[in-house]
Order: C-alpha cells, then sequence, then structure tokens
C-alpha cells in the first residue's frame, strides 16, 4: 500500500483531477498506461511544459509554466 501511494499522483507535487493519477498503475513495476510529457516553450526566464496523463479519460491536458520573477520563481498550471 505505501509503495502504490508513493507511485500515485497525490504523493508529488502537481495536479491531480478528479482523484485520478496521471499515470494508471498495473502491478508492483508495470503501468498499462503512462503520461507523455514534452516540453513546450523554453526561454532564458522559464519554461512551459505539459502531459497528457488526464486527456483520454478525462479530456484534461495538464500545463505548468515555471518563470523567474524578480522575487524568485512563479510557477502556473
Amino acid at each position: 500500500a505505501w509503495r502504490d501511494w508513493f507511485r500515485s499522483t497525490r504523493a508529488h507535487n502537481t495536479l491531480t483531477i478528479a482523484d485520478a493519477d496521471q499515470s494508471v498503475m498495473s502491478g508492483a513495476f508495470n503501468w498499462s498506461y503512462k503520461a507523455n510529457a514534452r516540453l513546450v516553450e523554453a526561454s532564458d526566464t522559464g519554461l512551459l511544459a505539459e502531459h497528457d496523463g488526464y486527456a483520454t479519460r478525462l479530456g484534461a491536458i495538464h500545463r505548468r509554466g515555471v518563470r523567474v520573477t524578480d522575487n524568485g520563481l512563479r510557477i502556473e498550471d
């Protein structure tokens, strides 16, 4: 049970939609579906990336942007 918890989306600093995991576990060392991530854009001041982990099941693409600001970092989902 603990191993599955640490593999779950909820155990990480990322978006969870409808209590679903981004990738679907299938046994102790396998995934029946593994989310595909891609870099959308990158610059000297930040980046934007996305994954399709919720696309088929929930119709959503998760995008995260990270920008350097005068005060530190700004993270937006």
